[in-house]
């Protein structure tokens, strides 16, 4: 028995062409394509669209059809794709033909794929040369262009490509027209070529090329009032309007006024400090609240809570606040990013922040205290500093909306009472810290402020070689060998310091002289004296000329700071001259030491 099968002209084309195509894909995958560089995505089908355009359009070649039919069981015939259908495709970057992927988007956004009409955008969309990207209110939108170029669209936007050339071009160059809202863009090309970024608003048009090792980043937007602004953050770029032109360099910005030349530019405002909570911090979930430091020449600010560091996808936008804090109103989970942009009087954004991560807690932990301690005189004492007894305390402890809190002194692992600090042993090191806890029960401490308390004095002795120590001379006068006080003072008494250079000790008979000055540190040190004219008697000690004697000096607490060193009329025997030795230590105690001296 003989069966027939019987086909219409379109199945039996239809059939040979499918036979083709397979004999064609059977030759042409012998050897396995390499898909580590592959990055998925979505198609918008455009009139005339068919697989094999799609992969010669992405992957730069026709034969690799079948990777992206197995991408779409739904399509049955690779040959038949219906205009506005979304496919799913592979790219391979930079791809044969220019494109543009929307890689994030927040809340109602929009895309025009000529010639099929606006459409929602979501997340992996491929957008082509003449297409558009619209955000609605408190919507936002990021694009990734071939040669790694971003642009993040604000909210309330329009922005179109009008022109693309491929990423391998000899000079890439690509156009983007903002007819309404706010458009960043950040090139770092992946190339060694320059690539070329013109952002065209209104009548005006900024152009700014970037290459390896030097980025560019700019913020264009047309403003309430159809100005055009132009901000250059890294780069440079030349803004042209109404046939004239303006040199634009990082860190300034122009505005283009309708019909109007570019204005000079002007500085932008720099980044503002002091954001809390910083990165990396916490936020209190039921009472969000963001912080900052005041910017000089500020107008307002604008604060942007992102789900991404790159604020391509933004959770709440504030402008033209007149500054901190400010207090988000949604409904904030997880982690985020934040940052505050401050507006110069021109309207000119200045520096955005850097993006601070934050996450949303229950509670807060509070703001660490700041503790510094000051002597009785008002002096801040450093960190690791002597003092002779126990300084005075500043404590500030604030939560974050800036209300005390109460506090805590922890000494040596210790809870004590600010009391019980200034009653501590005038001896040995310590270490402080001050902590606060909020009405939920979080604790925060201070960063521990190290101290040294030593209420002892230095030591100085008199010896001469070979010799023990000598007292110092007590007012006991001996009549015999009293000369006048000027003749000690020719004596020629001389200190050595440190460097072994000798120097006169100050001597008068009236009034007392200043004294010399040596440094000294550590905890022991030796000085010498000699008589360089005459000998004399230091003490008890005969000093021919020429000889030395020795000074000792020590201290058992915070180690030597200096010594000083004069001759005056003594206090105690009237008529005659004694040699005053003042140490000093670091902790600022001092001792005078006395020996009557005689020729």
């Amino acid at each position: 028995m003989t069966t027939s099968v019987r086909l219409s002209l379109p199945r039996a084309v239809a059939a040979l062409s499918w036979t083709f195509l397979a004999l064609t894909a059977s030759s042409a995958s012998a050897q396995e394509p390499d898909r580590s560089a592959w990055e998925s995505g979505w198609h918008v089908v455009r009139p005339g669209d068919t697989m094999e355009g799609l992969a010669e359009r992405f992957l730069g070649s026709s034969q690799l059809w079948r990777e992206l039919h197995t991408l779409n069981p739904g399509v049955r015939d690779p040959n038949l794709l219906f205009p506005g259908q979304r496919v799913r495709i592979f790219l391979e970057r930079p791809t044969p033909e220019p494109s543009a992927q929307v890689v994030a988007t927040a809340r109602k956004v929009n895309e025009l794929p000529r010639p099929a009409p606006w459409r929602p955008a979501t997340e992996g969309d491929v957008l082509l040369e003449k297409d558009g990207l619209r955000t609605e209110g408190k919507a936002s939108a990021r694009l990734l262009f071939d040669d790694g170029a971003a642009l993040v669209l604000a909210e309330d936007s329009l922005i179109f490509i009008r022109r693309q050339t491929r990423a391998s071009a000899a000079a890439p160059r690509k156009e983007i027209e903002i007819e309404v809202g706010q458009a960043d863009v950040e090139s770092a090309p992946r190339s060694e070529r320059a690539g070329t970024i013109e952002v065209v608003v209104g009548g005006a048009r900024s152009s700014g090329a970037s290459s390896p090792g030097h980025p560019l980043k700019t913020r264009s937007r047309k403003s309430a009032t159809s100005d055009a602004q132009f901000m250059v953050y890294a780069g440079a770029s030349t803004v042209s309007a109404a046939g004239k032109k303006v040199e634009v360099p990082a860190g300034s910005g122009t505005t283009v006024a309708p019909r109007s030349a570019p204005a000079p530019a002007e500085p932008l405002l720099p980044p503002a400090r002091g954001l809390e909570p910083g990165d990396g911090g916490e936020f209190d979930r039921s009472a969000p609240r963001l912080a900052w430091a005041p910017v000089e020449g500020a107008a307002s600010y604008i604060v942007e809570v992102c789900r991404d560091s790159d604020c391509g996808s933004v959770v709440e936008v504030a402008r033209g606040l007149a500054g901190s804090p400010f207090a988000p109103k949604e409904s904030l989970e997880g982690d985020l990013f934040w940052r505050v942009t401050a507006v110069a009087p021109s309207g000119l954004d200045g520096f955005p922040t850097p993006a601070q991560r934050m996450t949303a807690v229950e509670s807060v932990q509070p703001p660490a205290p700041a503790i510094a301690l000051f002597t009785a005189d008002g002096v801040r004492l450093a960190d690791d500093a002597c003092a002779a007894k126990a300084p005075e305390l500043d404590v500030r402890a604030i939560d974050r909306a800036g209300k005390a809190l109460p506090y805590v002194l922890v000494v040596d692992g210790k809870v004590v009472t600010e009391e019980g600090f200034r009653t501590l042993p005038l001896a040995g090191s310590h270490t402080l810290v001050a902590r606060v806890t909020d009405a939920r029960g979080r604790s925060a401490d201070s960063a521990p402020a190290k101290l040294t308390l030593d209420g002892a004095g230095p030591w100085v002795e008199l010896l001469a070689d070979g010799a023990g120590p000598l007292e110092a001379t007590s007012s006991k006068r001996e009549t015999k060998d009293e000369e006048a006080p000027a003749a000690a003072c020719d004596s020629g008494l001389e200190v050595r310091d440190a460097s072994g250079a000798w120097h006169p000790v100050p001597c008068s008979t009236g009034s007392p002289a200043e004294p010399f000055a040596v440094a000294l540190q550590g905890a022991d040190a030796q000085l010498a004296l000699r008589t360089a004219a005459a000998g004399i008697r230091a003490g008890e000690i005969p000093v021919v000329a020429g000889e030395t004697l020795r000074l000792g000096f020590w201290d058992v607490g915070c180690g030597l700071a200096g010594a000083s060193f004069r001759l005056a009329p003594s206090s105690h025997s009237p008529g005659r001259l004694a040699l005053e030795v003042d140490v000093a230590d670091a902790a600022g105690n001092h001792r005078t030491v006395v020996w009557m001296v005689n020729r």
